[in-house]
């Protein structure tokens, strides 16, 4: 079987402007941790005894926590991705990306908020409209009773911040449009949207009892919206000061707000009279400080028409005349014991005395701009990143007289005091290649971490944060979740989603060789006979970013979706140019879904005679496809949260109801009998398209599902979970679910197959370990007894017909009755299962790609053709187009030279052992070690993998692997901060 290494598609990651994260005040009442905007669960725990994997879950289940976080991340696109730090299960990893929030073509994001409202506040003085602690409509008003003792409005003041703490946190962005937005987690909506008044808006902060958003503007003023009890209302605008407001922190008491600009200055506010009460000036900077280009439009942009504001000429004491521009206070923070810290321009990293205005103490902590920071909620650690790519610890430190080192900056220590405190730069990491833009702390087990993001488009979590930098980290890619790529096997087309488009390629083909492909030997390349070529490309009109988008196995058929609207179109390849027609509304003998609404996923049925949309109302459509029209033959709305479908008569009780949920999940069987549809509840349902009707669910596990594939030969639902354990389900097979399950009540349950019954809850280590998760799995044509699990990183193939453990080989060494010693190497089975309370770590290894790091290991093809397929025209030569062939007895190695294959005959000696009195030595090699799990981590980082025809009409399948080269994304970055050093 020939694999194509496809390089061709030019897919550009975006990059980190904001990150955010929920406070942790969020108790959900329930076990789930997945965000909903009405505040109920959404991977609502089913009754155990009703799951055929009650005992893995009752193993790996973590109890419900007290507070639920979630982490929001702004893309340069103005996307908008919702990541669950918390892993909902012992085996899993957090950070899942739960949901994403199209941007539009003409949205900018440039700050995010969160705001979490737990306290009742009580109604302002009516001399002080201005009253910082706002407003409360949920306020109690004892006047009301004058029989209610303070006792029991005690408690029901207590009752209603009960009840406050279970609904789920808010989030607000804002932009260079001037637009304040609340979303809508559901329908990844705006909720609401009011206007700044005051022109682009730059920065945005909330009081710490969430009742009051401060909002940084282009005309330099501060305005202060109410957002008390789920409103978001105008109150009043500040003073108005000179330029840009470019960063913002209120504190710890409401009574102030300070504020950051580009004119050397940090002011602080009164929330009271809205005047300017004190000034901080900072020092100016050298005009031939380093150049820095900015992008046009961005906060490092600083004039109105694209050209930086001209600098300030100060001639220099006692002459010389040398110009000063002004510095540029980019981040501020303001912590619990009244300091205010800023970084600037110059690099410097300032805490201030938030009362008086004393400058405490100041650092040189960086080479360039420092434009992000993060703090602690003691107030006691700070966080500083910037344009020279490093992250910078400070400590608030006890020093001694004797040994405490000389520091410049004035002393916060009395003539009575015997310790000094200082704030001392402890630690530096450098994680990123390129300007990191944002930071974002998270405290407490088993979370723990220092989130970062910037230009590179890696989200980089060092974990534990309360030990940098003795610290752990994680890339996660920057690709979706829910794969870009799409794959028409008939058409051998090969089809990528953008956010305003799509692009169709045709795949090329390998010169056939002259031994026949069973004869070549593993690793062997076949230079690229016909080239890849742009098929046709469709860019429609759309109202936001493209959520969904399909091609049809025969290629005469391409959807495309955003959120308000679904688009159809017909390929006409008769005339050998593809000619493309959008099916008109008036094709459609009833309409596909409600107007204004878009679809999150699209899926073609393999005869390519049926399209399955799932709406952005969580609505399932079944259409059947005609040469000029397309009718809707069934909707489906079990995940609507409807009591029962609008044609079947299949109930549930009001225990079992189920609320409204995005689907994110689909498949359907390759005879086209059988449909699956998994929401972001984690509950999936299986469907007969012959009948028309529910068939049967599964049971809803604590961890997410990352995909659903049916088997190509056999009526098998294959389930991957973020954990990557695999399940898989007998779809005909089917028992009646218990009274008191929480899925439908009178549906059946799908069962277990004899071999995910046995193994699922065992995988090896290393596949439970990675800390990627698998994004998809396929079953390679005449391999029906293997799968292949694949993630932006790594491929793993699983052999269903050998149980996952390793064979490994043991030499024991015990005395002869001689006294000598003697050496018996023996073969046995070796587990080496994955211990749910302690998961590991895979990133012991240096190369890293998109997402994690990539152990030193041998390429493995696992008994493919590879063809290696770019736009390059001169490329490295391990990336010639040629192709590898290996043979079918497994993964072998493929371009390595003699050095590296000595190295991996070579045996590690592993720790010794006692079995039954005898010393035991352990050796560990590729060859000592007969796994049925294989892993491939040559071909990364994947944007997608799938199938096509042969080039010969003879019915051979070619697989196709679509990768996008790091180089190719850097290349393609802004140039990163540089300075030289003396002698390079």
């Amino acid at each position: 079987m020939e694999l194509h290494r496809c390089r061709f598609v030019d897919y550009m990651p975006s990059g980190i402007v904001a990150l955010a994260f929920s406070p942790q005040t969020y108790t959900p009442s329930s076990r789930s941790q997945t965000l909903n905007s009405n505040g109920t669960s959404l991977v609502a725990q089913s009754d155990p005894k009703d799951d055929p994997t009650f005992k893995i879950q009752r193993k790996r289940s973590l109890p419900a926590p007290s507070s639920v976080s979630y982490l929001a991340c702004v893309r340069e696109n103005s996307d908008i991705e919702i990541y669950n730090p918390r892993p909902p299960a012992a085996t899993s990893r957090g950070f899942f990306l739960e949901k994403t929030i199209p941007g539009g073509p003409s949205a900018s994001t440039e700050c995010i908020v969160w705001t979490h409202q737990i306290q009742l506040t009580p109604y302002p003085d009516p001399s002080d409209p201005a009253d910082p602690n706002g407003v409360s409509s949920m306020a109690l008003d004892d006047d009301d009773d004058d029989d209610r003792t303070a006792a029991q409005a005690e408690a029901r003041r207590k009752e209603e911040e009960a009840r406050m703490a279970g609904v789920p946190p808010r989030l607000f962005s804002a932009g260079l449009d001037g637009l304040i937005h609340e979303w809508d987690m559901n329908t990844l909506r705006p909720k609401t949207t009011v206007e700044s008044n005051g022109g682009s808006v730059w920065c945005m902060a909330v009081n710490h009892i969430h009742t009051r958003l401060a909002v940084g503007c282009e005309d330099g003023c501060i305005r202060i919206f109410n957002v008390a009890d789920g409103s978001l209302v105008y109150l009043r605008s500040f003073w108005r000061q000179e330029g840009r407001i470019l960063s913002i922190a209120w504190d710890h008491t409401g009574r102030y707000v300070y504020s950051g600009s580009s004119d050397s200055s940090v002011r602080r506010f009164d929330t009271h009279s809205g005047l300017c009460i004190d000034r901080f000036t900072v020092g100016s900077t050298v005009a031939n400080r380093l150049a820095l280009k900015p992008k046009r439009g961005s906060k490092m942009d600083l004039g109105s028409d694209g050209e930086e504001e001209p600098t300030t000429s100060v001639p220099k004491r006692g002459g010389g005349g040398r110009t000063l521009e002004q510095t540029i206070v980019w981040t501020i923070a303001a912590l619990a014991d009244g300091t205010v810290v800023s970084g600037d321009s110059r690099g410097i990293v300032s805490f201030w005395n938030g009362k008086t205005g004393e400058l405490r103490q100041s650092q040189k902590a960086h080479a360039a701009d420092i434009l992000c920071m993060a703090s602690n909620a003691a107030g006691n650690v700070v966080f500083t990143a910037g344009v020279d790519r490093q992250i910078v610890q400070f400590k608030y430190t006890v020093l001694s007289h004797s040994t405490g080192p000389a520091l410049s900056g004035p002393s916060v220590m009395t003539s009575d005091q015997p310790h000094l405190k200082r704030w001392i730069m402890t630690a530096q990491k450098r994680y990123h290649s390129h300007d990191v833009r944002a930071l974002a702390l998270l405290e407490g087990r088993p979370v723990d971490s220092l989130v970062s993001g910037g230009v590179d488009t890696q989200l980089t979590i060092s974990q534990p944060a309360s030990e940098f930098p003795i610290v752990s980290h994680i890339r996660l890619p920057p690709f979706p979740l829910q794969p870009l790529i799409s794959v028409s096997r008939g058409a051998r087309a090969v089809m990528c989603r953008y956010l305003d488009r799509v692009k169709v390629w045709k795949v090329g083909t390998g010169i056939p060789p002259v031994i026949p492909l069973s004869d070549l030997a593993d690793g062997t390349r076949i230079k690229l006979g016909h080239k890849h070529r742009l098929w046709f490309e469709i860019a429609p009109k759309v109202s936001s970013h493209l959520t969904a988008s399909a091609i049809s196995d025969n290629g005469n058929w391409v959807a495309l979706a955003d959120l308000e609207s679904v688009k159809l179109f017909k390929i006409d390849t008769t005339s050998g140019k593809p000619r493309i027609r959008k099916v008109k509304p008036e094709g459609y003998a009833t309409p596909l879904l409600p107007e204004g609404v878009g679809a999150t996923a699209i899926l073609f049925t393999p005869d390519s005679g049926r399209m399955v949309v799932a709406g952005c109302d969580a609505t399932v459509v079944v259409t059947d496809l005609r040469e000029d029209s397309v009718e809707v033959v069934k909707r489906f709305r079990f995940h609507c949260g409807d009591d029962h479908d609008e044609d079947d008569g299949v109930k549930r009780s009001s225990r079992g109801r189920k609320r409204w949920e995005s689907v994110c999940s689909l498949a359907v069987s390759s005879d086209g009998q059988w449909l699956a549809s998994g929401d972001k509840a984690n509950r999936i349902y299986i469907y007969n398209l012959d009948a028309l009707k529910l068939h049967a669910t599964i049971p809803r596990y604590p961890t997410p599902h990352t995909s659903v594939t049916f088997h190509p030969v056999s009526p098998t639902l294959i389930v991957t979970l973020h954990s990557n354990e695999v399940f898989l389900f007998d779809v005909e097979t089917t028992e009646r679910a218990s009274v008191l399950s929480a899925s439908t009540d009178s549906v059946p349950q799908c069962r277990l197959t004899d071999w995910s019954r046995e193994y699922s809850h065992r995988l090896p280590r290393r596949l439970i370990s990675k800390t990627e998760p698998a994004r998809g799995v396929v079953v390679p044509p005449g391999r029906n007894d293997t799968l292949i699990l694949w993630a932006s990183s790594w491929m793993c193939t699983v052999d269903l017909k050998r149980p996952p453990m390793a064979t490994r080989r043991t030499a024991t060494t015990f005395r002869t009755p001689s006294g000598g010693t003697k050496r018996k190497s023996t073969t046995q089975e070796q587990p080496d299962l994955a211990t749910p309370s302690k998961p590991s770590n895979d990133t012991a290894a240096t190369p890293k790609l998109f997402g994690t790091a990539v152990p030193k290991t041998h390429a493995e093809t696992n008994g493919t053709i590879v063809i290696e397929d770019s736009d390059d025209d001169e490329v490295a030569p391990e990336e010639e187009e040629d192709t590898e062939a290996v043979g079918n007895d497994g993964a072998t190695t493929a371009g390595e030279d003699s050095k590296s294959q000595k190295q991996r005959k070579k045996k590690t000696p592993r720790p010794r052992g006692k079995v039954n009195g005898f010393t035991v030595h352990r050796y560990e090699d590729e060859d000592d070690v007969d796994s049925p799990l294989k892993f491939i981590e040559r071909f990364a980082p994947i944007m997608g993998i799938g199938f096509i025809a042969g080039a010969d009409e003879d019915g051979s399948v070619s697989m196709v692997a679509v990768e996008r080269p790091v180089l190719e994304v850097v290349k393609k970055l802004p140039a990163s901060f540089y300075r030289h050093k003396y002698g390079t």
